[in-house]
């Protein structure tokens, strides 16, 4: 979805000061070490460095994004941002992995997503977002490195089940209500060099402090059936 040039520009600014302050003021000794882990995953959970506040517990990922950070970038690939915190694992083979968000917005463009995540120019968000006021939305975004944006549902509650199939160099996104019955998004295909990881990441462009939380995490090795459902 197309955000408001300004506020996004705002946002790209503010995240930038951020992360440089972060940078000046923490040295490698001071961050602390963080075991993550989701017993539905068989992989490594590998943290980003954006991220300063996240844990585990009960196979159930919260994910804090502070002011400024964003995963974004412009239709001619300008305005790039990767401030976003993420947790990542690298995948083998087909999968279908899915997950519930739960999401108590404050700011506006707050949200948490599911990523398909290669380098800062490569990558897949979708997205559950406060994209207006009271209006909460399922988006999604590409970068290749030039970026498409869509909007593929609105939502009444702060919670929404969204899964990524993949089969044949081809990812698939899906959304739910209930985590049974899915209504397919969008598929396309991410051509990059450098490995693919897949995961978790929370946003929060221009509010203060936003955490996503993620439950009823399920992944799984295979190869989808039903196109139109992902299983």
């Amino acid at each position: 979805m197309i955000k408001s040039k300004s506020l996004r520009e705002k946002a790209l600014t503010i995240g930038a000061l951020v992360t440089a302050l972060i940078s000046m003021n923490t040295s490698a000794d001071d961050k602390p070490t963080v075991k993550l882990a989701i017993n539905t995953i068989p992989y490594t959970l590998e943290l980003g460095n954006q991220t300063n506040e996240t844990k585990t517990a009960n196979n159930v990922l919260s994910l804090t994004a502070f002011k400024g950070s964003d995963l974004f970038v412009g239709t001619d690939a300008s305005n790039l941002a990767d401030t976003a915190p993420r947790v990542l694992f690298e995948p083998k083979g087909d999968f279908i992995f899915s997950t519930k968000v739960n999401a108590d917005f404050n700011g506006l463009y707050d949200g948490g997503a599911l990523m398909v995540y290669s380098d800062a120019a490569h990558w897949a968000k979708f997205l559950f977002e406060m994209a207006k006021p009271g209006e909460f939305s399922v988006t999604s975004t590409v970068s290749r490195p030039e970026s498409d944006n869509s909007q593929h549902s609105v939502e009444k509650a702060k919670s929404v089940y969204l899964k990524i199939a993949y089969a044949k160099n081809m990812y698939v996104f899906y959304i739910s209500q209930d985590g049974v019955t899915w209504h397919y998004a969008r598929h396309f295909s991410l051509k990059t060099t450098a490995p693919v990881k897949i995961g978790f990441s929370a946003q929060s462009p221009v509010g203060d402090k936003f955490t996503a939380t993620f439950s009823e995490i399920k992944y799984r090795e295979a190869t989808f059936k039903d196109f139109w459902q992902g299983e």
